[in-house]
């Protein structure tokens, strides 16, 4: 669990161990802190979602097209120093199986209790993200 260094705050730098800690006891291999300013984003990633259509597409207020995209992300992550990647290893065979939305479902828990525990120690403009689409994991009435 390595982290690049945070403002000379203890108390901030408490709190990001804490929730490091945290989204590894839920079950992510691994958790770092790092600078904003080292997320990259790649316009042609959001235009996956719509050529190849993904199935998903327009279904859920998360994605796209409801969602602004990676230039109002980009904007949004300026207002941010710091963010907590959060990895869950598995094998290639899993990502490409069905069984990775067991996976892509305990990511999403992941980062929702980590952004919920940032937001109830004072860290009220938190906000998580995770891959892949909400429905087919959430939505039972979806499949």
């Amino acid at each position: 669990m390595e982290r690049e260094p945070v403002p000379n705050n203890q108390n901030a730098d408490r709190v990001l161990q804490k929730l490091i800690h945290l989204a590894c006891r839920l079950g992510a291999s691994g958790a770092k802190v790092i600078s904003t300013e080292h997320i990259s984003l790649e316009d042609k990633l959001a235009d996956l979602c719509r050529e190849p259509r993904c199935e998903n597409y327009g279904l859920s207020l998360s994605c796209p097209p409801h969602v602004s995209g990676p230039s109002r992300l980009r904007k949004l992550l300026k207002s941010y120093k710091y963010a907590i990647a959060i990895k869950i290893d598995i094998p290639l065979a899993v990502l490409l199986s069905t069984e990775r939305k067991d996976i892509m479902k305990l990511l999403h828990e992941i980062v929702a209790d980590v952004e919920q525990t940032a937001f109830k120690t004072g860290y009220l403009n938190s906000r998580s993200f995770a891959g892949g689409s909400c429905k087919e994991i959430f939505c039972h009435d979806f499949v």
